[in-house]
């Protein structure tokens, strides 16, 4: 039977790879006064986006979740928080953006992550890094990337990354791989990410070879995020997420069941 449901969202972020590039030009951070933070590689820009929509499309109704407002908040630990709400941008999309308050060494790291879906299947991730709430509140970023990836017709995702006022753009021809290990072969994961007809295609299996989902990513005008993943028993799950004006996040689920 197949089920709509609307729903607000909890996101989290994972990113770690290898990738071909063009043109090989070394990628620069903005220092804004500051000690300026590491800057993340094209490889990363790329997992850090596709993680983010994986996550907006599946990660609802986290357990230990609460409404703040239209927002959504994740408490971790003592310290570190995540609040997910939605946006309108200033080009009319619908974007899901998330806050996150982190610690690492005892400094205060938030990260700010807009993600929206544009015309022809391209995936915008615009990140924003404050070292400081009052930096935050003023809106003067440490660090600012404009990320854009989206597939070509075989194969090839093509990322665009804009940073200190320059477009670099950055061609993965071959599939991008990550695998973590485990000593039990079913509980590693082998994840590869290609182009399939202009989408993303995001296969995972396990140490055994066993395949055990594909995912087809693509967006619509509106800034909505799509994405279908089908299972090995034929069954398959549908979401459409959009961020709205208000701050609410519009999330459309179908199943084959």
């Amino acid at each position: 039977m197949t089920r709509f449901l609307w729903l607000p969202v909890i996101i989290a972020i994972a990113a770690l790879t290898s990738c071909t590039e063009n043109p090989p030009q070394a990628l620069e951070n903005l220092a804004r006064g500051s000690v300026p933070l590491p800057a993340d590689s094209p490889q990363e820009l790329l997992l850090e986006a596709l993680d983010e929509v994986q996550y907006i499309s599946e990660t609802a109704l986290r357990p230990g979740s609460s409404v703040t407002g239209p927002a959504f908040r994740l408490q971790k630990g003592s310290a570190d928080t995540i609040i997910v709400y939605g946006q309108q941008t200033a080009d009319g999309y619908g974007a899901v953006v998330s806050e996150r308050r982190s610690y690492p060494r005892g400094i205060l790291l938030i990260t700010v992550r807009k993600t929206f879906g544009k015309e022809n299947n391209v995936t915008v991730s615009e990140l924003r890094r404050y070292t400081t709430q009052a930096a935050l509140a003023s809106d003067e970023p440490e660090q600012t990337v404009l990320t854009e990836v989206f597939g070509l017709s075989q194969d090839t995702i093509v990322t665009r990354v804009t940073r200190n006022g320059r477009v670099e753009t950055f061609t993965f021809r071959l599939p991008v791989v990550t695998v973590t290990l485990n000593a039990d072969p079913s509980q590693s994961r082998r994840i590869t990410r290609s182009a399939l007809a202009g989408e993303i295609l995001i296969e995972t299996k396990d140490g055994n070879g066993q395949i055990l989902s594909r995912r087809r990513h693509s967006t619509l005008s509106d800034g909505s995020l799509i994405a279908l993943t089908e299972f090995p028993d034929g069954s398959w799950r549908r979401t459409r997420t959009l961020g709205q004006a208000d701050g609410t996040i519009l999330r459309e689920s179908a199943t084959s069941e």
